[in-house]
């Protein structure tokens, strides 16, 4: 990744953990040509491997949530978007 300050915030936000991550941030981190960015992932309780991958990307900011409480059952499609959604906007206020 570019290094400066950042002209670009890249939020990823977290589906299906692990591997699925890992290509994201591998392409990510890899641009050619790419303005300097920062890229930050929100992980949750529900997914511990997301925070595994932290050693990995160092130069990517990995932001723990703990426990994240929805108002749906978060197994019910409501509530797997209100989780997808807390995620991505728990990375926001730590963008520069």
């Amino acid at each position: 990744m570019p290094a400066g300050t950042p002209e670009l915030s890249v939020v990823v936000t977290v589906v299906d953990g692990g591997e699925a991550v890992r290509g994201v941030l591998d392409a990510l981190v890899r641009q050619d040509g790419a303005p300097p960015m920062e890229v930050l992932v929100a992980w949750d309780d529900t997914i511990p491997e997301v925070g595994a991958l932290a050693a990995a990307y160092p130069t990517v900011r990995f932001i723990a949530m703990g426990t994240v409480q929805t108002e749906r059952p978060p197994r019910s499609p409501a509530g797997q978007h209100e989780l997808f959604d807390r995620r991505r906007s728990a990375a926001l206020p730590h963008t520069t």
